[in-house]
């Protein structure tokens, strides 16, 4: 892997000035093996949806690469959906589709219409502070457009279904995190009472360089000689590069086991002002950036957590990434799962986001 990152142009858009990000990770790359996924995917029919994103797209490249007979990518937002079809082409076997995930008929209709094998579930809002502020848009687009999507994939008998999760789901402390948790209590009952689709959860960790995320913040600053703004000297994270998030993805769909959650194998978790620091040197050798702290937001925590207390960590077949096994504590069936989502989709409707966010966190904290 030779994923790089650099300082963003003035316009915002991809950075251009090229590190090895493994430097700044301090660690070597996953050993995730390219040959046997692209032995899995070739000939295969792939959906994706949300691939006009970090991950999405990085995954949507690989697919292309490893020979798919059909990839459908889709994204409700077009600037990404046009950029994306401008870096991998527009041969036959690609499609590029407009469609939101919240219009349960337009899903249904779309995976219907093109019968994958596989489907990549990776539309989602994801920015911590921005969904506190906006409680119930999170549920409407994670939990409701998730849920339409398993119904669909359902009807239209997709082999595989593979979601990212976050390790903000576990014990979750925002809107973010627990519309997570509710979604992989909804996958793992209806993987456990359902033949089809067959899940794979994946809970990835911060991934350096995507969109909105703080890598791209801390470039842009040390570009103009800005103080690095960091949340909290004692703040930690598990830290992945985008491609590793997106073989992460790829390689639950190899998963023997359904349900199954895995997590990257990416070692210890590493202090915010560490990793501020290594790009520092990376990007601006010599210089002595000054730095600020800016405290938590809402729904933030200092550290973040792989597994909840009633599970552990084991060994997967698949290099990098380990399996999440499950030692305890009661599960919701798929009938608890869907009669919650209903109960929340009634608030949803009624514009009542307080109260849907109390339920939401009393559910999945159950």
């Amino acid at each position: 892997m030779n994923e790089t990152v650099g300082a963003p142009p003035a316009d915002g858009g991809t950075p251009a000035v090229g590190i090895d990000l493994h430097q700044l990770l301090g660690r070597a790359p996953l050993p995730i093996d390219k040959a046997r996924l692209q032995a899995l995917f070739a000939g295969r029919r792939v959906l994706v949806t949300g691939a006009g994103g970090s991950i999405g797209s990085s995954l949507a490249a690989c697919l292309r690469d490893w020979g798919v007979a059909r990839l459908v990518l889709v994204d409700s937002h077009e600037n990404s959906l046009y950029e994306l079809r401008g870096q991998l082409g527009s041969a036959a076997r690609l499609a590029y589709r407009l469609c939101d995930v919240r219009l349960g008929a337009r899903v249904w209709a779309l995976l219907l219409a093109e019968r994958p094998e596989v489907v990549f579930h990776l539309a989602a809002y994801k920015h911590v502070p921005l969904g506190e502020e906006n409680p119930a848009e999170v549920f409407g687009a994670n939990v409701l457009g998730t849920l339409n999507v398993l119904r669909a994939a359902a009807g239209a008998e997709v082999e595989r279904l593979v979601y990212p999760s976050t390790d903000k789901a576990v014990e979750p402390p925002s809107v973010y995190g627990a519309s997570k948790r509710l979604i992989e209590l909804l996958l793992l009952a209806h993987a456990r009472e359902e033949a089809l689709p067959r899940v794979g959860i994946v809970r990835l960790v911060n991934a350096v360089g995507a969109q909105g995320g703080v890598i791209r913040l801390f470039s842009r600053q040390l570009r103009l000689g800005l103080p690095l703004t960091l949340t909290h000297e004692r703040m930690t994270r598990y830290w992945i590069s985008i491609e590793e998030a997106a073989l992460s993805v790829a390689q639950a769909a190899c998963l023997r086991d359904s349900p199954a959650i895995v997590v990257p194998d990416s070692g210890p978790a590493v202090a915010l002002t560490t990793v501020a620091q290594r790009l520092a040197s990376l990007l601006r050798p010599g210089a002595e950036p000054q730095s600020r702290f800016t405290g938590l937001r809402p729904g933030e925590r200092l550290e973040e957590y792989l597994t909840r207390a009633d599970e552990s960590l084991e060994l997967s077949e698949q290099p990098g990434v380990l399996r999440v096994v499950e030692t305890g504590g009661k599960r919701p069936d798929l009938a608890a799962v869907l009669a919650a989502v209903e109960r929340l989709q009634r608030l949803f409707e009624k514009g009542e986001d307080e109260r849907l966010r109390e339920e939401m966190f009393s559910f999945v904290r159950a």
